[in-house]
């Protein structure tokens, strides 16, 4: 890379200063795909969760929610009461 710098400063009239900072540039450049290469492999495994959640999502339901032979709920709310639900985590049974 210097060498080449080195022709263009003595040949095209090229800035010392301005092929340091094409040297430079370069090497920090470098350093952040050095940085993100090791975090390829996670993208790859989420590429594949991903792949397996959509073949999920885009699977046909085996149940036809507008048939009509189904039961229809006239009286339907839709609110949901909980009574006598008590949860703790194992950790903090002392706390309701």
């Amino acid at each position: 890379g210097f060498w080449y710098g080195a022709k263009l400063v003595r040949d095209e009239g090229f800035s010392i200063g301005g092929i340091l900072i094409v040297f430079f540039s370069l090497i920090t450049a470098m350093f952040g795909l050095g940085q993100a290469a090791p975090h390829l492999q996670s993208v790859a495994q989420a590429r594949g969760a991903a792949f397996t959640l959509w073949n999920i999502i885009d699977t046909p339901s085996k149940i036809t929610i507008n048939h009509p032979d189904g039961v229809k709920k006239e009286d339907l709310i839709g609110d949901i009461k909980f009574t006598n639900v008590h949860f703790s985590y194992p950790s903090r049974s002392d706390v309701p």
